[in-house]
């Protein structure tokens, strides 16, 4: 009833040109459910358009047995007329679709009651919510009983009984022989209907075969994999840069963490300066335990933002349906957690240098190495545990409770090269203590890239 041979399609000229299909070829009998998942831009929409004939492929062939009147096309826009009534353009696609003039009134009718808005049928489009349009343009693609259905996103915007109704009157025209193409990024959506699935990455199926036995959270781990295969170092480092690029630009417009953690970094200097009497302790004894207290807790403000920005709109299970690797998840936040602990650290060293008159010229450099060494240490495994306790009701008290323990190792050795450098002591005296900053960061690094895809996986 459908079949797709070596569809290819590109956008764009020259160097510019956006693969949109490459060699997607399928076929479909009378009761199959093709269920296509992919992430936004794998060409998913033009697949369908191209299946509805609105797209004429570069090359490759689509055939739709009884044609373009064989199919019902619900894409992203509803193509309802906005001053008309529901009813009336239901009336006007069934003329266009050659439905007897004898039963349109009654099939409209019964049409409407199927997705629930018969009490809207004379309302104008153009006041319908989101959702009740949805629900018109779903039975406009009904409206002439198609033996074909391509359905482009054809839940949103529906409530979750909308959906469900949908999901039961698509389930009917299953068993009453239709063919159904449901695309997709979310893999939650329709997967019970499936017959058949196909992963869709980059205008290519990676992945097509019958649904079978496989539940939805085997094929939603399926797709995860299969949309990934491929990538290089060049992708995960990419994918990477985008997600720190995103959490800095939310960063520096609300400024929510970055704020909170200069001012604490402020006042607890503030505090120990004044708090501090000179004659009983010298200040150089005191001064490297303080600037790294400072340092970590100022840190820990910052890390505990680092995962709450997904929890809006469920942004997190998003990026995790996504293609998105969790390697590149991972690496992401921890850059952008490094970027905003840095800046709170080099705000923070000038001041403690002005509240303690510590000398930091001749050993400035090393003071700094100390310092990125100490710092990616305790933001790596921070990174990590912010996302293992971010579902958790108490995450902030949690987060501390767990990561200090963790921070033992990287802090005592920070503070005791800090106190040989800032003492004037020779810096072979500090060897063994960057070595050991160094090889905890290696290893800490290393592991929270392996364990981080199963804190975030429920």
């Amino acid at each position: 009833m459908l079949s797709a041979e070596g569809l290819r399609h590109a956008f764009g000229t020259g160097g510019g040109r956006v693969v949109a299909l490459d060699n997607v070829s399928f076929s479909l009998e009378a009761g199959q459910t093709l269920a296509i998942f992919g992430p936004n831009g794998a060409g998913k929409t033009t697949l369908l358009k191209v299946l509805a004939g609105l797209i004429r492929p570069d090359a490759g062939r689509a055939t739709v047995a009884g044609g373009r009147g064989a199919i019902g096309w619900i894409g992203h826009q509803s193509h309802l007329y906005g001053h008309l009534t529901v009813r009336e353009n239901l009336l006007f696609w069934a003329a266009l679709y050659a439905v007897p003039a004898t039963i349109r009134a009654t099939r409209a009718d019964a049409t409407l009651r199927q997705l629930g808005i018969a009490d809207r049928a004379e309302q104008a489009v153009w006041s319908l919510s989101r959702g009740l349009a949805q629900r018109a343009a779903i039975a406009k693609a009904l409206i002439h009983d198609p033996p074909v259905l391509l359905l482009d996103e054809p839940f949103t915007g529906l409530d979750l009984a909308a959906a469900a109704e949908f999901r039961a009157l698509l389930a009917r025209l299953q068993g009453a022989g239709r063919v159904v193409v449901l695309a997709t990024h979310n893999v939650g959506e329709g997967v019970e209907l499936a017959t058949d699935v196909a992963f869709q990455r980059r205008g290519r199926f990676v992945h097509f075969a019958p649904r079978g036995a496989r539940g939805p959270a085997q094929i939603a781990d399926e797709y995860r994999r299969a949309v990934g295969e491929g990538e290089g170092e060049g992708d995960l480092l990419r994918q990477a840069w985008t997600v720190a690029r995103k959490d800095l630009l939310l960063e520096f417009r609300t400024r929510t963490a970055l704020v909170s953690a200069l001012v604490f970094t402020a006042l607890v200097l503030t505090v120990f300066n004044f708090g501090r009497d000179p004659t009983a302790v010298a200040t150089i004894d005191l001064a490297p335990t303080i600037l790294w207290v400072t340092f970590t807790f100022a840190a820990m403000l910052a890390l505990n933002r680092a995962f709450q920005l997904e929890l809006e709109n469920q942004a997190l299970e998003g990026l995790l349906v996504s293609p998105l690797s969790r390697t590149s998840l991972y690496w992401g936040k921890l850059l952008a957690n490094l970027v905003f602990v840095a800046l709170v650290e080099a705000v923070g060293l000038p001041l403690f240098v002005l509240f303690f008159d510590v000398p930091v010229g001749r050993v400035l450099l090393p003071l700094v190495g100390v310092i990125a060494l100490a710092t990616i240490g305790f933001v790596a495994v921070g990174t990590l545990f912010s996302a293992l306790v971010i579902r958790t009701r108490f995450a902030e008290l949690l987060l501390v409770v767990l990561l200090l323990p963790f921070l033992v190792p990287p802090l005592i050795g920070a503070v005791q090269v800090t106190a040989r450098l800032l003492g004037g002591r020779p810096l072979s005296e500090a060897a063994g203590w960057f070595r050991l900053l160094a090889a905890y960061d290696i290893g800490f690094v290393a592991l929270a890239t392996l364990l981080f895809p199963f804190t975030v996986d429920e």
